[in-house]
């Protein structure tokens, strides 16, 4: 079991640039890679709502390889969203970006979490889901940005888009038209 450094929530409480970087964890990503690698010998736990159920795994004698390739997959997805934490503050706040540089970074990860299953898809008979943004302050602007930059979309699609974008920011729950196409 290893728990980050709260750097999202330094960020997010407006500490200084120092404190921000203070708050970046460099260990822990570290041990948690080391343990989701070796998941075949190891279970790696970076949700506690895991804990109750390798508890229970272990009581019954041993976590399956199922349940420990699962852990690793979630230690993996936790490291990455919190690496893009880290890259996108630096960017936007913690000074790598130079004067007269683009707002928008040269790459961009944007890590999104599982809000609900949708009837269906663009048509009735594919899936579809819809994710929402958890992580860093600027996140929505960005990815405004990039849609109408980098791709030629009309203007109703840019306009919905940039709504879908702020609920998603806001983390409300998507409403018709809310869609990026």
């Amino acid at each position: 079991m290893c728990n980050l450094y709260p750097f999202v929530a330094t960020v997010a409480s407006g500490a200084s640039a120092p404190d921000c970087i203070e708050k970046i964890d460099i260990g822990g990503p570290s041990m948690i890679r080391a343990a989701a690698k070796n998941h075949a010998d190891v279970a790696v736990v970076t949700d506690p709502s895991d804990y109750a159920p390798l508890l229970e795994a272990l009581k019954a004698g041993a976590a399956s390889l199922q349940f420990r390739r699962r852990l690793a997959w979630k230690a993996f997805a936790h490291c990455a969203a919190y690496d893009s934490a880290v890259a996108d503050w630096f960017w936007a706040d913690g000074g790598a970006r130079a004067e007269g540089d683009d707002p928008f970074p040269p790459q961009l990860t944007v890590p999104l979490t599982l809000a609900s299953g949708l009837r269906y898809g663009e048509n009735p008979h594919q899936a579809a889901a819809f994710y929402t943004c958890v992580l860093v302050i600027h996140r929505a602007a960005l990815v405004v940005g990039v849609l109408t930059r980098h791709v030629a979309l009309p203007q109703g699609v840019v306009a919905g888009g940039a709504r879908a974008v702020r609920r998603c920011h806001r983390q409300a729950a998507p409403r018709q038209g809310d869609v990026v196409q």
